[in-house]
Parts: C-alpha cells; structure tokens; sequence
C-alpha cells in the first residue's frame, strides 16, 4: 500500500508541473493570437477619432451613467431577502426539520439586519443634512369605511352626505 502512495506521489510531481506548464503555454498562445488578430483589426478599420474628455475646460457633460441606481439595488436586495425568508419558511413548514428551521432563521436575521442598516443609513443622512426623515401616515381604514375618528381616537359613524 505504502508503495502504491509513494509511485502516486512521484507522478504526482511528475506530471503536475507539466499540466500547469501546457495550460499556462495555451493561454499564452490564445492571448497572443487574439491580440495579432486585434492589430489586423486596426489596421483594416478607418481611423477612429480619439473620445472627447468630459470636463470643465470643454464644457460638456459627463456621460450618463448605465449604473443601476442604489435605490433599485437596495429595493432588490430586500426582494431577495423577503423571497428567501418566504421560500424558506415554506420550506421549514414542508419539511420540519432543524436544518430547515436554521435556514429560516438565517434568512430571517439577513433581512432584520438590512433593514436596520437601512434605517440606520436613512436617520445618520437625515442627521447630516439637517433634514428629517419623511414619515409614513398612518393608515386610517376607520376613514375608508365612512367612520370619523376624533383627535382622542374615539370612533364615530360619520353624518352621510346624501
């Protein structure tokens, strides 16, 4: 046995560094190639002027940006993370097992901990500009319902209009 795991050593060491030495040869050549059909590209185009540079001195506006907003990726990111609660929590009522129960609870901690960072991003902006955060209404379905709730939060049926 010792002599099988020795012979596997030694080739081992043998042909390891002749893979890695072909691989790294391949490549080479595959840059190579690309960057000689690259230059018969060039040669074989028309001239291409060169990008005007974007600053103060010529007056034009930067390029827009392609980016995807923060917003769009914030909102996307919390998509994520309510999906992966809810498919996880399906998943752990389908199959109740600790493994899946953990996994719910992951998911769920992930998203507790980036809406907090959220509100905590929003409260420390709102703090250095000066301005405060906007605050959601409440929502009143006493008034949906044709109800008149008084400043005391009593409810009362509202006079109708008719």
């Amino acid at each position: 046995m010792i002599v099988l795991v020795l012979l596997l050593v030694v080739w081992l060491a043998v042909l390891v560094p002749q893979a890695v030495k072909g691989h790294l040869e391949r490549r080479r050549e595959l840059v190579d190639h690309f960057s000689r059909q690259l230059g018969a590209l060039e040669a074989a185009s028309p001239a291409v002027p060169e990008p005007v540079a974007h600053s103060e001195e010529t007056g034009l506006p930067p390029p827009p940006r392609r980016r995807m907003s923060a917003a769009r990726r914030r909102r996307r990111v919390v998509a994520g993370l309510l999906v992966s609660v809810a498919f996880s929590g399906l998943a752990a009522v389908a199959a109740p097992a600790k493994s899946t129960l953990a996994v719910n609870l992951l998911a769920a901690d992930c998203l507790i901990a980036y809406v907090s960072l959220l509100v905590r991003r929003r409260d420390l902006l709102a703090a250095r500009t000066g301005r405060r955060p906007p605050v959601v209404a409440p929502l009143r379905p006493a008034l949906a319902l044709g109800y008149e709730v008084a400043r005391d939060g009593r409810v009362t049926i509202a006079p109708s209009a008719g």
